[in-house]
């Protein structure tokens, strides 16, 4: 827990409540890694959130497999925090992935929102989006965004 001193008081700050953002990827793994420390380090909860982008039906087999691939990443999150020693609370959501993060963030007094990046730029960022960019700019909560260097 980080103390700053003001005056004659002692003002505690850190991170009490960390969103994970869970798709599996490996720039969600390496955030895991920073969130887990974190939540170790601040004696904190980490929320994981995985969401299911609404534009599939329910019956759409790319549906069926992004809710595998989330059971999947929530598994492999729940590993890393046993591994940490933290807490993991586990949701699934469906929706907009950075409306649903924020939304999210915001009901559950959220502190910190760790959430890996694809690193995407030009046509790439246009046609994709970027749920990091939009989180980053609309977040009330401090933002930590993670990206996995290329190999190249």
């Amino acid at each position: 827990m980080l103390t700053v001193r003001d005056g004659a008081d002692d003002v505690e700050s850190g991170y009490r409540r960390i969103l994970l953002a869970i798709d599996g990827s490996d720039s969600s793994r390496q955030a895991g890694t920073y969130a887990f420390d974190l939540a170790a380090a601040y004696d904190a909860t980490v929320y994981g959130i995985h969401i299911v982008e609404t534009r599939f039906g329910s019956s759409d087999p790319i549906r069926r497999m992004l809710e595998q691939q989330g059971e999947e990443s929530i598994q492999d999150a729940r590993v890393q925090a046993a591994r940490a020693s933290v807490e993991l609370v586990p949701t699934e959501r469906e929706g907009d992935p950075a409306r649903e993060i924020l939304d999210f963030a915001a009901k559950q007094d959220i502190d910190l929102i760790v959430l890996g990046t694809h690193g995407r730029a030009g046509f790439d960022r246009v046609v994709m989006g970027s749920v990091a960019s939009d989180v980053i700019r609309e977040a009330k909560q401090a933002v930590l965004t993670v990206r996995v260097k290329s190999s190249e």
